[in-house]
């Protein structure tokens, strides 16, 4: 007596194959979308799978081996939903190509023994299901199955509420279902490195025509700071005393109201340095930085960086005319040290040499995770953190541990900051310090448990951030109405696409693009709507985040 399966019965095991491909992603959609939209959505990757079963009706164990890539793409979204509470999307792609082994090694540390495991389970079952897939399945019963999901997929858009049309609320339904959201977040990442290629003439060919007429000897700072939250410095009132120096400081202006505009370092500093509207951000791979503003007015300038700055960035700091990689050694591996206080020495090297007209961004590792090694030993004074009590980046339930380390890397950037302010004002010359963090960082806020900075809709308190303008003596005597007007805009809506115009207007430097309307130190500075990037480029009103 044959016991074999009949080949409608055993089709099952291939239904349950692309179950558990499609499992993680539904699973995430019930927890954050209302049922009708998980059911859409279920449904959709299920069809798509379903939909090719009548041309490889005869083959149908070869599908079967198809899907293995599929199968371990899968893990990888399990373990971003899991780490992230976000499916793989082009800002997490975005980070992996431009994480190096170190910090590859910080994030992934604590999750080995499970991802292995999961991976075990998950390759097991799928060589169980596959064992069992039938060779063929007859052509009236595969051509009723894709014609199914045809028809289920033809309906979609009909559960889209959006007011544009048929054919794009079908393309807009697959760009957010896994797998095929990862291959349109994958497209979005390369489309965006063939527009850096592509614009690289236009980019070297553009000149901001700037230029400057004071020759006096002068120093300009911008410090960028990393996931720094502005309402976890005690100078904007937090309740712990994590900048006690910086509150302390004098000839400092503290500016409280001021967002980001980009949710990742990748899109949030390329807009510092060029002042690019978020709504429009891939016009920045067209033009130069404030880095070459300064270049054309006369400054020598430097990019001293404790990151691995690629992509975006890279393209605007190698517009320096000098750069340290701290970060870096001979091939390319970051060191162990992530400690910020390695900036010091060649900060203090760059002040040393020759020359009137300087102007050096500093990009510190700051408050990126792992926070428990970004500061020494001496500051760990919140307790009990990271240092001694070990926590997964995601464990809500020790999550009071996780804040307790965060704040002591604000406590670290506080130091780190006030040294650097240190070294400016002993030149004894015109300089100013800016500090401005890239982005804030999500630490377990809200009911939905949102830690770093992943989601691709930005929480509110991704959006503010800590900005700070300390000017030497020297300066104050120079620019003493800039720094009354200062004063007088601190209290004002901005966000970081204002810097560049507000040093440029401090520094004294005139060029045609010059917005007054964008530039804090200026009577004409104007409030607008305010926008933060978040997952595929799309924006979002930073003033409307939830």
């Amino acid at each position: 007596m044959n016991n074999k399966p009949k080949n409608h019965q055993s089709f099952i095991y291939l239904l349950g194959i692309i179950l558990i491909i499609t499992a993680p992603g539904s699973f995430f959609r019930l927890l954050n979308d209302d049922l009708l939209t998980f059911i859409v959505n279920t449904s959709a990757a299920i069809c798509l799978f379903l939909l090719p079963i009548v041309l490889f009706r005869n083959r149908l164990k070869w599908y079967a081996w198809l899907l293995l890539p599929v199968i371990l793409v899968s893990i990888f979204n399990i373990a971003s939903i899991y780490h992230y509470q976000m499916p793989i999307n082009d800002g997490l792609l975005t980070v992996a190509i431009n994480t190096n082994q170190e910090e590859f090694t910080e994030l992934a540390s604590g999750y080995w023994f499970s991802f292995l495991i999961i991976t075990f389970l998950y390759v097991l079952t799928y060589l169980f299901l596959l064992n069992r897939v039938p060779k063929q399945l007859s052509l009236k019963q595969s051509a009723t199955v894709s014609a199914t999901a045809l028809l289920i997929i033809l309906l979609l858009p009909f559960f889209d509420e959006a007011s544009y049309g048929y054919f794009r609320k079908l393309r807009a339904r697959y760009y957010s279902v896994f797998p095929t959201s990862v291959i349109y977040a994958a497209s979005n990442v390369y489309a965006q490195y063939q527009i850096m290629d592509e614009t690289k003439s236009e980019r070297d060919q553009f000149s901001f025509k700037a230029v400057q007429y004071n020759n006096q000897p002068q120093i300009y700072v911008l410090v960028i700071g990393e996931s720094d939250r502005r309402d976890h410095w005690s100078l904007y009132g937090y309740h712990r005393n994590t900048t006690p120096k910086m509150s302390r400081k004098k000839n400092l202006i503290p500016f409280n109201n001021i967002h980001t505009t980009g949710y990742l370092t990748e899109f949030a500093v390329p807009i510092i340095l060029t002042g690019i509207d978020p709504t429009n951000f891939m016009q920045h791979t067209k033009q130069k930085s404030i880095i070459s503003l300064f270049k054309e007015a006369g400054f020598e300038t430097y990019w001293i960086s404790n990151q691995t700055d690629y992509g975006h960035i890279s393209i605007h700091a190698a517009e320096s005319n000098n750069r340290y990689f701290f970060s870096l050694d001979e091939n390319r591996k970051t060191k162990n040290a992530n400690d910020d206080s390695e900036l010091l020495p060649p900060l203090k090297k760059v002040l040393a040499e020759p020359g009137n007209k300087k102007f050096i961004i500093v990009k510190l590792q700051g408050s990126h995770y792992d926070y428990a090694k970004r500061y020494p030993k001496q500051y760990d004074v919140f307790k009990p953190s990271n240092k001694t009590v070990p926590t997964s980046a995601n464990d809500y339930i020790n999550k009071q541990i996780i804040i307790n380390t965060y704040d002591n890397t604000v406590l670290y950037t506080d130091t780190i900051l006030d040294e650097m302010i240190n070294l400016i004002d002993q030149q004894n010359k015109i300089s100013t310090v800016f500090y401005i963090s890239d982005h804030g960082e999500d630490l377990f806020d809200d009911e939905r448990r949102l830690s770093q900075h992943a989601a691709e809709i930005p929480s509110k308190y991704i959006a503010p951030i800590p900005f700070t303008i300390w000017y030497s003596n020297h300066y104050k005597q120079l620019g003493e109405n800039q720094i009354q007007q200062l004063n007088l805009n601190k209290e004002k809506k901005a966000s970081s696409q204002h810097l560049l115009f507000t040093i440029a207007e401090l520094a004294g430097i005139k060029f045609p693009l010059f917005d007054s309307t964008k530039s804090l130190s200026s009577k004409a500075f104007i409030e607008n709507p305010r926008y933060i990037i978040g997952g595929n480029l799309k924006t979002f009103n930073s003033d409307s985040l939830q």
